[in-house]
């Protein structure tokens, strides 16, 4: 897990093995960063579209031997994750980063998730923007999951720094009666 960003002075250096480190995962973290940042404000359309313009951008141009896989089932850039674990560093697809899903017979049906590569790397972004004390806003059509996936990450899937606080609103619903909720919790 990700920890806050400590500020590091200009003129540290880092241990070698570090230094290497960093070398060896800089350049794929870097496009990685790429798609979910200046990649992330497209929608659906405009994700072929960027993927196409990133890919032929990265083809013409050196890109320190990043390339991004094309499997099937992952077609684009925004379908893989770079793994930095030595042993199996690269980019996977999504899916795979998640172990075999399996749902208990005694599991109701109303409480049953299953994982897909857009749930999974939402709340894969989720965890490491919380983890970097910033805000987070999920938006999406009705009845996509959000509440569900942001629900389960925060009980589940966070450390015990966090400590989730939910907060129904109605049309009723006054400051006052906000501020009472927060405060009690």
């Amino acid at each position: 897990n990700a920890v806050p960003s400590q500020p590091v002075p200009a003129t540290a250096t880092p241990a070698k093995e570090v230094s290497e480190k960093i070398e060896a995962v800089f350049p794929s973290l870097f496009f990685m960063s790429l798609v979910w940042s200046v990649g992330a404000s497209c929608d659906g359309g405009s994700r072929v579209k960027f993927d196409k313009f990133l890919r032929g951008l990265m083809k013409e141009n050196e890109t320190f031997g990043v390339e991004f896989p094309m499997e099937e089932g992952a077609e684009s850039v925004y379908d893989y994750y770079y793994n930095q674990d030595e042993e199996e560093r690269g980019f996977i697809p999504w899916l795979q980063t998640q172990k075999d899903h399996v749902v208990q017979k005694s599991t109701k049906f109303h409480d049953i998730l299953i994982p897909t590569k857009d749930t999974i790397r939402s709340m894969w972004l989720v965890e490491h923007l919380l983890t970097q004390r910033q805000h987070v806003l999920c938006v999406g059509p009705t009845g996509t999951g959000k509440t569900l996936n942001i629900q389960k990450k925060l009980l589940s899937g966070m450390s015990d720094k966090f400590v989730p606080v939910f907060v129904n609103f109605s049309a009723q619903t006054s400051s006052n009666q906000l501020q009472t909720n927060l405060m009690s919790k």
